[in-house]
Protein backbone atom coordinates (compact mmCIF):
# COMPACT_ATOMS: atom_id res chain seq x y z
CA UNK A 1 0.00 0.00 0.00
CA UNK A 2 1.26 3.82 -0.72
CA UNK A 3 0.87 6.30 1.98
CA UNK A 4 -1.27 8.96 1.97
CA UNK A 5 0.62 12.15 1.46
CA UNK A 6 -0.83 14.77 3.71
CA UNK A 7 -2.00 18.09 2.98
CA UNK A 8 -1.32 21.21 4.40
CA UNK A 9 -4.37 23.38 6.16
CA UNK A 10 -5.08 26.65 7.82
CA UNK A 11 -5.58 26.58 11.59
CA UNK A 12 -5.54 29.56 13.81
CA UNK A 13 -3.26 28.18 16.65
CA UNK A 14 -3.51 31.08 18.76
CA UNK A 15 -7.05 30.82 19.48
CA UNK A 16 -7.27 26.86 20.29
CA UNK A 17 -7.94 25.52 23.45
CA UNK A 18 -4.99 23.60 25.40
CA UNK A 19 -5.85 19.46 26.41
CA UNK A 20 -2.83 17.98 27.00
CA UNK A 21 1.35 18.06 27.36
CA UNK A 22 3.42 15.22 27.09
CA UNK A 23 6.66 14.13 26.88
CA UNK A 24 6.78 14.86 22.41
CA UNK A 25 4.77 17.86 22.63
CA UNK A 26 0.93 18.87 23.26
CA UNK A 27 -2.37 19.01 21.95
CA UNK A 28 -4.94 21.32 21.34
CA UNK A 29 -8.80 21.18 20.23
CA UNK A 30 -9.85 22.38 17.38
CA UNK A 31 -13.03 21.65 17.45
CA UNK A 32 -15.18 18.36 18.41
CA UNK A 33 -13.66 16.05 15.65
CA UNK A 34 -10.19 17.17 15.78
CA UNK A 35 -7.34 18.25 17.28
CA UNK A 36 -3.77 19.75 16.52
CA UNK A 37 -0.52 18.09 17.89
CA UNK A 38 2.18 20.63 18.32
CA UNK A 39 5.93 18.96 18.44
CA UNK A 40 8.94 19.80 20.83
CA UNK A 41 11.30 18.33 18.69
CA UNK A 42 11.02 18.05 14.24
CA UNK A 43 12.21 14.20 14.18
CA UNK A 44 8.99 13.26 16.66
CA UNK A 45 6.52 15.00 14.40
CA UNK A 46 8.74 13.68 11.06
CA UNK A 47 8.24 9.73 12.70
CA UNK A 48 4.60 10.20 13.28
CA UNK A 49 3.86 11.82 10.13
CA UNK A 50 5.14 8.78 8.54
CA UNK A 51 3.64 6.03 10.29
CA UNK A 52 0.07 7.69 9.82
CA UNK A 53 0.65 8.33 5.94
CA UNK A 54 1.56 4.15 5.81
CA UNK A 55 -1.27 3.65 8.08
CA UNK A 56 -3.91 6.24 7.66
CA UNK A 57 -7.17 5.37 6.50
CA UNK A 58 -7.22 2.06 8.63
CA UNK A 59 -10.10 2.41 11.43
CA UNK A 60 -8.49 1.36 14.14
CA UNK A 61 -5.82 4.12 13.98
CA UNK A 62 -6.22 7.76 14.32
CA UNK A 63 -6.53 9.61 11.54
CA UNK A 64 -4.14 11.60 10.25
CA UNK A 65 -6.28 14.94 8.79
CA UNK A 66 -3.51 17.35 7.80
CA UNK A 67 -0.61 19.39 8.70
CA UNK A 68 -0.16 22.78 9.07
CA UNK A 69 2.67 25.37 7.94
CA UNK A 70 4.16 25.23 11.47
CA UNK A 71 4.41 21.52 11.59
CA UNK A 72 1.64 20.71 13.79
CA UNK A 73 -0.53 17.64 13.10
CA UNK A 74 -4.43 17.91 12.62
CA UNK A 75 -5.56 14.79 13.83
CA UNK A 76 -9.02 12.68 14.56
CA UNK A 77 -10.33 13.79 18.05
CA UNK A 78 -11.46 11.22 20.65
CA UNK A 79 -11.78 10.19 24.39
CA UNK A 80 -9.26 8.59 26.28
CA UNK A 81 -9.67 4.73 26.69
CA UNK A 82 -8.40 5.28 30.38
CA UNK A 83 -10.58 8.45 31.12
CA UNK A 84 -13.64 6.01 30.23
CA UNK A 85 -12.33 3.19 32.12
CA UNK A 86 -11.34 5.09 35.23
CA UNK A 87 -15.11 6.92 35.33
CA UNK A 88 -16.72 4.63 37.60
CA UNK A 89 -19.29 3.54 35.12
CA UNK A 90 -20.48 0.73 34.26
CA UNK A 91 -19.27 -0.40 30.48
CA UNK A 92 -20.66 -3.68 29.05
CA UNK A 93 -18.25 -6.59 28.31
CA UNK A 94 -19.53 -6.55 24.33
CA UNK A 95 -18.29 -2.57 24.72
CA UNK A 96 -15.32 -3.94 25.92
CA UNK A 97 -14.45 -6.94 24.01
CA UNK A 98 -15.24 -4.73 20.99
CA UNK A 99 -12.50 -2.81 22.40
CA UNK A 100 -10.17 -5.75 22.73
CA UNK A 101 -10.81 -6.83 18.70
CA UNK A 102 -10.30 -3.08 18.00
CA UNK A 103 -6.99 -2.51 19.77
CA UNK A 104 -5.82 -6.31 17.96
CA UNK A 105 -6.84 -5.15 14.34
CA UNK A 106 -4.80 -1.69 14.54
CA UNK A 107 -1.68 -3.47 16.34
CA UNK A 108 -1.89 -6.22 13.76
CA UNK A 109 -1.87 -3.71 10.64
CA UNK A 110 0.71 -1.43 11.97
CA UNK A 111 2.64 -4.75 12.62
CA UNK A 112 1.96 -5.81 9.26
CA UNK A 113 3.36 -2.30 7.74
CA UNK A 114 6.71 -2.58 9.38
CA UNK A 115 5.88 -0.30 12.26
CA UNK A 116 6.87 -1.40 16.06
CA UNK A 117 4.48 1.42 18.55
CA UNK A 118 6.95 0.63 21.76
CA UNK A 119 4.03 2.36 23.71
CA UNK A 120 0.98 0.50 23.35
CA UNK A 121 -2.01 0.87 26.33
CA UNK A 122 -4.59 2.23 27.18
CA UNK A 123 -3.09 5.71 27.60
CA UNK A 124 -2.12 5.77 23.99
CA UNK A 125 -6.05 4.56 22.84
CA UNK A 126 -9.13 6.66 22.59
CA UNK A 127 -12.83 6.00 21.36
CA UNK A 128 -13.89 7.87 18.36
CA UNK A 129 -17.21 7.18 17.26
CA UNK A 130 -17.62 4.33 18.99
CA UNK A 131 -14.36 2.45 17.85
CA UNK A 132 -11.09 1.92 19.57
CA UNK A 133 -7.87 3.95 17.90
CA UNK A 134 -4.60 3.66 18.22
CA UNK A 135 -2.52 7.37 18.74
CA UNK A 136 0.96 8.76 19.46
CA UNK A 137 3.30 7.39 17.46
CA UNK A 138 6.22 10.11 17.72
CA UNK A 139 8.12 7.23 19.51
CA UNK A 140 7.69 4.36 17.10
CA UNK A 141 10.00 2.34 15.02
CA UNK A 142 8.71 2.50 11.20
CA UNK A 143 10.37 0.43 8.68
CA UNK A 144 13.48 -0.39 10.89
CA UNK A 145 14.31 2.93 12.10
CA UNK A 146 14.87 2.56 16.06
CA UNK A 147 11.92 3.09 18.54
CA UNK A 148 12.35 5.93 21.05
CA UNK A 149 9.83 5.10 22.89
CA UNK A 150 9.47 3.08 26.24
CA UNK A 151 6.34 1.06 27.51
CA UNK A 152 5.04 1.75 30.85
CA UNK A 153 5.73 -1.43 32.19
CA UNK A 154 9.40 -1.09 31.20
CA UNK A 155 10.50 -1.06 34.56
CA UNK A 156 11.79 -4.52 34.96
CA UNK A 157 15.70 -3.76 36.19
CA UNK A 158 16.71 -7.68 35.84
CA UNK A 159 15.31 -7.85 32.18
CA UNK A 160 16.47 -5.58 29.86
CA UNK A 161 14.40 -5.31 26.66
CA UNK A 162 14.75 -5.04 22.83
CA UNK A 163 11.48 -3.45 21.89
CA UNK A 164 9.71 -5.15 19.07
CA UNK A 165 6.41 -6.30 17.40
CA UNK A 166 6.60 -9.39 20.87
CA UNK A 167 6.96 -6.40 23.41
CA UNK A 168 4.13 -4.56 21.81
CA UNK A 169 2.26 -7.83 22.04
CA UNK A 170 3.39 -8.12 26.02
CA UNK A 171 2.21 -4.43 26.24
CA UNK A 172 -0.99 -5.20 24.61
CA UNK A 173 -1.93 -7.99 26.65
CA UNK A 174 -1.20 -5.39 29.93
CA UNK A 175 -4.06 -3.46 28.03
CA UNK A 176 -6.22 -6.18 27.72
CA UNK A 177 -6.32 -6.61 31.56
CA UNK A 178 -7.11 -3.03 32.42
CA UNK A 179 -9.93 -3.11 29.70
CA UNK A 180 -11.50 -6.30 31.33
CA UNK A 181 -10.66 -5.22 35.36
CA UNK A 182 -10.22 -1.03 34.60
CA UNK A 183 -7.04 -1.61 36.92
CA UNK A 184 -4.44 0.17 35.02
CA UNK A 185 -0.97 -0.92 35.78
CA UNK A 186 0.90 -4.22 35.36
CA UNK A 187 -1.60 -7.18 35.69
CA UNK A 188 -0.27 -10.21 38.12
CA UNK A 189 2.77 -8.19 38.70
CA UNK A 190 4.69 -10.90 40.58
CA UNK A 191 3.55 -13.54 38.18
CA UNK A 192 4.16 -11.54 34.80
CA UNK A 193 7.50 -10.73 35.86
CA UNK A 194 8.16 -14.61 36.65
CA UNK A 195 7.32 -15.51 33.53
CA UNK A 196 9.35 -12.58 31.90
CA UNK A 197 12.56 -13.45 34.16
CA UNK A 198 12.00 -17.34 32.89
CA UNK A 199 11.58 -18.70 37.04
CA UNK A 200 8.18 -20.05 35.46
CA UNK A 201 8.30 -22.36 32.61
CA UNK A 202 5.23 -23.98 32.40
CA UNK A 203 1.08 -23.35 31.94
CA UNK A 204 0.59 -25.89 34.69
CA UNK A 205 2.61 -23.56 36.97
CA UNK A 206 0.60 -20.77 36.05
CA UNK A 207 -2.60 -22.18 36.58
CA UNK A 208 -1.73 -23.38 39.79
CA UNK A 209 -0.81 -19.89 41.05
CA UNK A 210 -3.76 -18.10 39.63
CA UNK A 211 -6.21 -20.65 41.78
CA UNK A 212 -4.89 -20.37 45.14
CA UNK A 213 -6.35 -18.90 47.54
CA UNK A 214 -3.97 -16.83 49.01
CA UNK A 215 -3.24 -15.02 45.64
CA UNK A 216 -5.26 -12.03 47.20
CA UNK A 217 -5.54 -8.01 46.40
CA UNK A 218 -4.95 -6.55 43.20
CA UNK A 219 -2.46 -9.63 42.22
CA UNK A 220 -5.49 -11.54 41.56
CA UNK A 221 -7.16 -12.64 38.68
CA UNK A 222 -10.62 -14.23 39.14
CA UNK A 223 -11.92 -17.36 37.42
CA UNK A 224 -14.69 -15.70 36.16
CA UNK A 225 -12.22 -13.00 33.66
CA UNK A 226 -10.01 -16.04 32.92
CA UNK A 227 -12.85 -18.25 31.62
CA UNK A 228 -14.23 -14.79 30.04
CA UNK A 229 -11.18 -14.29 28.41
CA UNK A 230 -11.38 -18.20 27.13
CA UNK A 231 -14.35 -18.20 25.56
CA UNK A 232 -13.63 -15.07 23.83
CA UNK A 233 -10.72 -16.66 22.14
CA UNK A 234 -12.12 -19.59 20.24
CA UNK A 235 -14.78 -17.03 18.39
CA UNK A 236 -11.27 -15.19 17.17
CA UNK A 237 -9.13 -16.34 14.48
CA UNK A 238 -6.03 -17.47 15.82
CA UNK A 239 -3.74 -15.32 14.21
CA UNK A 240 -5.18 -12.61 16.29
CA UNK A 241 -3.30 -11.05 18.83
CA UNK A 242 -5.98 -11.96 21.27
CA UNK A 243 -5.75 -15.63 21.17
CA UNK A 244 -1.72 -15.28 20.55
CA UNK A 245 -1.24 -13.40 23.98
CA UNK A 246 -3.26 -15.88 25.87
CA UNK A 247 -0.81 -18.19 24.46
CA UNK A 248 2.49 -16.08 25.28
CA UNK A 249 1.34 -15.48 28.65
CA UNK A 250 1.22 -18.51 29.50
CA UNK A 251 5.18 -19.44 28.14
CA UNK A 252 8.31 -18.48 29.82
CA UNK A 253 10.74 -16.34 28.51
CA UNK A 254 12.65 -18.07 26.39
CA UNK A 255 10.07 -19.90 24.59
CA UNK A 256 8.43 -16.52 24.31
CA UNK A 257 11.73 -15.61 22.40
CA UNK A 258 10.23 -17.21 19.23
CA UNK A 259 8.28 -16.04 16.69
CA UNK A 260 4.55 -15.66 18.39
Amino acid sequence: MLPTRVQYVSVDIFHLEFVAAGKSGAVYTIDENTVLKEFHEEDDLNTEKEALELLNGHPNIVGLLGQTQNNALVLERGKSLRIFLQAGEAIPWPTKIQWIKDAAQGISYMHEHGIIHADIGCHNMIIAHDRLKIIDFEGCGCRGKEAMSAYEWFSYPESPVTISQQTDIFAFGCAVYEIITDVTGLPLSDLMQACWSGKIGSANKIIDILQRDDHKGSDKLSISIMDLLMRMIPSIPMRSLEARWMSWLIRSRDSCSTEI
